[in-house]
């Protein structure tokens, strides 16, 4: 018999951030890994970091991913250092100096459409839908966020429509590709 007992069985899961403009503190950084602990790169080679905010108010988290290194990528994490008051022009910041830093965290909605405007489903029929960070203001007064407008926060991804080539067992659709192509599931 096992002696090991979990205390509690009904820890939360975490609340994650939606479309809005948040306080937020940045609660950690590190470089995202995949699975076996290799480092995740962009199609330019570029390296990504896992950036986690938490809201001042809700709790709620937003986890950045954001890739460093070329000039193409590297204006992304340039911001969010410059509204935080962290120089990183010429020197590689620690991570302690970013660590607990306050910053307004604008999250923008983006939902999956087909060419016809039509919201794509999930697989359980809700909205295909994701959160994506729009922007990092510098904070001057915690108590006066950025104002932007609702449609400045929230923005349509055109998918592909998939070319259905022949009919799939038990309703699932074959879709015919080559590698390398860009494809809607």
């Amino acid at each position: 018999m096992n002696d090991f007992l979990p205390t509690d069985y009904n820890t939360p899961a975490p609340t994650y951030l939606t479309q809005g403009v948040y306080l937020a503190k940045i609660k950690e950084i590190k470089r995202n890994l995949d699975k076996l602990g290799e480092p995740v790169v962009d199609r330019g080679g570029n390296h990504s970091l896992n950036i986690t905010l938490v809201d001042q108010k809700s709790g709620g988290i937003f986890i950045d991913r954001m890739s460093f290194g070329t000039k193409k990528v590297q204006w992304l994490l340039d911001g969010l250092m410059k509204a935080i008051g962290v120089d990183n022009k010429g020197r590689t910041p620690s991570v302690s100096e970013a660590i607990g830093k306050e910053v307004f965290l604008v999250v923008e909605e983006v939902r999956y459409v087909t060419e016809d405007g039509e919201i794509l489903q999930r697989d359980d029929g809700k909205p295909k839908i994701y959160y994506n960070r729009k922007r990092y203001y510098k904070v001057i007064d915690r108590h006066t966020p950025p104002v932007l407008a609702p449609e400045e926060m929230e923005r349509d991804y055109v998918a592909e429509t998939p070319v259905v080539t022949a009919e799939a067992p038990q309703g699932k659709t074959v879709i015919d590709y080559e590698p390398g192509d860009k494809v809607a599931f």
